[in-house]
């Protein structure tokens, strides 16, 4: 079965993922957390951007919310979204590192014996 596995920082900064349109789930804690996916195509977003600051870039009106919110994403915060095809026994890994004030997210794919070494330092949360 394959896998999405998120880790890292998150204990300072949320990731909020959803995988195919569902429920948008904010991963938090010391832990990193495991989806189980189905082989195939997957849409997955996950950001470090919290829903306040992704309600207030609704804004069109280019009020003080909006700039604010605006400028809170480009300075601090880092958003994946996009199709991956992600094969049996393949785990998607997407990692948050804060750098400063910076919240980098990244992602790879690796086979699942090779994701064990990403994860040493982490116990994962089903």
């Amino acid at each position: 079965m394959s896998k999405i596995i998120v880790y890292g920082d998150i204990n300072i900064f949320p990731l909020y993922i959803k995988i195919d349109g569902g429920k948008e789930v904010a991963v938090s804690g010391k832990y990193a957390k495991s989806f189980t996916v189905s082989a195939g195509t997957h849409h997955v977003f996950a950001t470090t951007v919290s829903k306040i600051e992704r309600i207030g870039n609704r804004f069109s009106d280019g009020g003080f919310l909006s700039n604010l919110s605006a400028a809170v994403q480009d300075s601090t915060n880092t958003t994946l979204s996009g199709e991956i095809d992600i094969g049996e026994d393949e785990v998607l890994l997407i990692a948050v590192e804060q750098k400063g004030l910076k919240t980098n997210v990244y992602s790879k794919l690796v086979f699942a014996n090779e994701a064990n070494s990403y994860l040493e330092a982490y116990k994962v949360v089903e």
